[in-house]
């Protein structure tokens, strides 16, 4: 399995943070600012996973998706937009299971945090290895490693 993965965001910054904690779990971080790089660079590289943000300028991440899912060599690689982008900016930080429902997928309260724990379970079956990194606090929810928040400072 490669050990790359394509970060597709129009903000630089947030690129830069999701690269640097990716390259301290060991993974080979590559970056593109809109859809067709985007595009270009999964079909090159093949990644192990593309983080792919949804508002992108001219072609958004749904429609980067649907590109890629359409094609043989490229049909597989695992997307995931939000929720692995949500955990990976505040390293560290843990995110109760209601505030990823609200932050990731928009749900008011009344909705079942069951579905966070699902997206993890499919999250960490993406990440292979690298999952250690995603830790559950028994009783509050979830975050990315400890020790990517202590690089941070």
């Amino acid at each position: 399995m490669s050990s790359k993965i394509l970060v597709v965001d129009d903000e630089p910054e947030a690129r830069e943070v999701i690269g640097t904690y990716l390259r301290q779990a060991g993974f080979a971080a590559l970056f593109a600012g809109d859809g067709a790089t985007a595009l270009t660079i999964a079909r090159t590289e093949l990644p192990a996973l593309i983080v792919l943000d949804v508002m992108l300028p001219q072609m958004d991440g749904f429609e980067v998706c649907r590109v890629l899912r359409r094609e043989a060599t490229t049909a597989t690689i695992p997307m995931e937009f939000k929720l692995l982008e949500t955990l990976i900016r505040d390293a560290g930080r843990v995110y109760r299971r209601e505030e990823l429902l609200r932050q990731v997928w928009h749900h008011e309260t009344g909705s079942t945090s069951r579905t966070v724990d699902t997206h993890m379970r499919r999250l960490r079956e993406k990440l292979g290895p690298a999952a250690r990194h995603l830790e559950t606090v028994r009783g509050i929810g979830y975050r990315f490693s400890q020790v990517f928040a202590a690089a941070k400072t």
